[in-house]
């Protein structure tokens, strides 16, 4: 009989062992977590406080557009290709030069003169992908500040409609016009 007491303590104590280890597992594992969710909350965040400040940024720039009378997309369009032409020149440019390279006498200034060159188109190169890049953001950004524009736009359209069937909006309406 003392035996067995003997056996159902040491298991109730090793029980109570394991029961603690599993606790402490789980409350580091829940910390963890925590830690975690509260890193991907503060992303999001700054996420959403970003996407909000340019849509509401184009949503902006959107309405001086249009009262504008459509000027501003066009002189938009027009900076792009100026943009584009300019760093088109440049490659070519730099093309010309190493044409004349042809024409050199000295070999080492040859060698010279095409590193130098071949460093310059790379940086043009860089210049126009970050301004091809640069004016597809601009305009992905405009797209989407079109497409909110009209979403708040049938979202008024809603809104009007379901007040002009609250009871007493008619009466109010005629008081206006009056």
């Amino acid at each position: 009989m003392e035996a067995v007491a003997l056996i159902a303590s040491v298991f109730s104590i090793g029980l109570a062992i394991v029961a603690i280890w599993l606790a402490i597992h789980h409350k580091d594992q829940s910390d963890k977590l925590n830690r975690d969710t509260a890193e991907k909350l503060a992303r999001i965040e700054a996420f959403a406080t970003s996407i909000k400040e340019d849509a509401f940024g184009e949503i902006k720039r959107y309405g001086d557009f249009w009262r504008a009378g459509g000027k501003a997309w066009e002189e938009a369009e027009k900076a792009k290709e100026k943009e584009l032409r300019k760093l088109k020149d440049e490659i070519q440019m730099v093309g010309n030069k190493l044409s004349s390279l042809k024409e050199a006498p000295d070999i080492s200034e040859i060698k010279k003169e095409f590193e130098r060159l071949k460093l310059e188109l790379r940086e043009s190169q860089g210049r126009l992908s970050e301004g091809i890049r640069s004016l597809e953001q601009k305009e992905r950004k405009q797209r989407e500040a079109m497409l909110a524009v009209k979403i708040l736009m049938e979202e008024m359209e809603q809104i009007d409609l379901y007040s002009e069937k609250l009871p007493g909006f008619e009466g109010a309406k005629k008081n206006e016009v009056e």
